[in-house]
């Protein structure tokens, strides 16, 4: 096993666990490469806000990592709505 979640045996934060080594290995071995996507979201609802010309809203945090010859790459992309 080279890639597990450990909240599937333990009462822990679900996440990905991985034997980086072996992971790369095997890309290597097979002439693979790797990627995934990263989501995320901020969002501000109320409270008090000290400048009322600072930005009150929902920005998505989303992008790519990308595993090039023992680098990652992140190719981020944000967006803000009101």
């Amino acid at each position: 096993m080279i890639c597990f979640d450990p909240c599937a045996t333990q009462p822990t934060h679900s996440c990905l666990v991985v034997r980086k080594n072996d992971l790369i290995q095997k890309l290597e071995e097979n002439n693979l490469n790797i990627f995934w996507t990263v989501l995320g979201e901020k969002l501000i609802i109320g409270g008090v806000h000290p400048q009322r010309d600072e930005w009150i809203g929902r920005l998505d945090i989303s992008g790519v990592v990308h595993y090039d010859k023992k680098t990652l790459k992140h190719f981020p992309y944000f967006v803000e709505e009101k």
